[in-house]
């Protein structure tokens, strides 16, 4: 029972400086209003900029002048790693219970620097 325990522990260590790095500085969430408003300028922030941000997104149009918009499901990654870190000690997926809201965020581009972007909820 105590070796499970440490090795529960010893998985949540990582994960928690994953969260950390995900979410920005000080655990504080890179998709709220304020970061959003921040980070993605309109006619300033390009594609290079938001990828360094935000990471590879999830889906990627292009268009004649390169690319149009990205997606990013900033909820879904977290509870991916979740439920792996969660399934290798045997306690289950925990995915479906994690989060009862998901979000997108959807950043359009115009010659290779934000239009515009949104960030859309669902309840699941």
């Amino acid at each position: 029972m105590i070796r499970r325990l440490l090795l529960i522990l010893m998985l949540c260590a990582p994960l928690a400086a994953c969260e950390t790095l995900q979410s920005g500085q000080g655990g504080a969430d890179k998709y709220s209003p304020t970061a959003l408003r921040e980070n993605l300028k309109k006619g300033v922030t390009t594609v290079e900029d938001v990828r360094r941000i935000y990471g590879e997104p999830r889906s990627i149009n292009q268009g004649p002048e390169g690319v149009t918009m990205m997606v990013y499901d900033p909820d879904t990654s977290r509870n991916d790693m979740l439920s792996t870190a969660m399934s290798a000690v045997g306690l289950g997926s925990v995915g479906g219970a994690a989060r009862p809201e998901s979000r997108s965020l959807y950043v359009h581009f115009e010659r290779n620097r934000v239009e515009s972007y949104s960030l859309s909820s669902s309840k699941n």
